[in-house]
């Protein structure tokens, strides 16, 4: 019993000297991303955040860009009211793909 105490032990302290205990580092929470600018001439940025081994482990801002599309919306005139409803047809000059600010296509009158 007293062996295997001594022999436990001794295997202990043998595999801890040999054990290396490393500091990990943890990032704190960023704040969140800005909002997009505006879209201007195809581009906007905002400001982010980033965090990792590469700023050791702080909070970095740094300016981000991206592609984008201004909506240029073009319309007919209106139509004449038919069934109490008035109509015309609205394209993107940009081809955007989008529709955040087309204009209405139809109305009452």
């Amino acid at each position: 019993m007293k062996f295997a105490l001594v022999f436990l032990i001794g295997m202990l302290v043998f595999v801890s000297g040999c054990v290396q205990v490393k500091e990990s580092k943890v990032c704190p929470e960023c704040p969140k991303p800005n909002p997009w600018t505006k879209c201007i001439d195809g581009i906007h940025y905002r400001t982010n955040f980033k965090c990792g081994p590469e700023t050791n482990y702080e909070c970095v801002s740094y300016r981000e860009y991206g592609a984008c599309c201004a909506e240029n919306w073009s319309c007919s005139e209106w139509s004449e009211c038919q069934n109490g409803t008035r109509t015309r047809v609205c394209r993107d000059l940009n081809k955007c793909n989008t529709s955040r600010i087309k204009p209405k296509e139809t109305k009452p009158c």
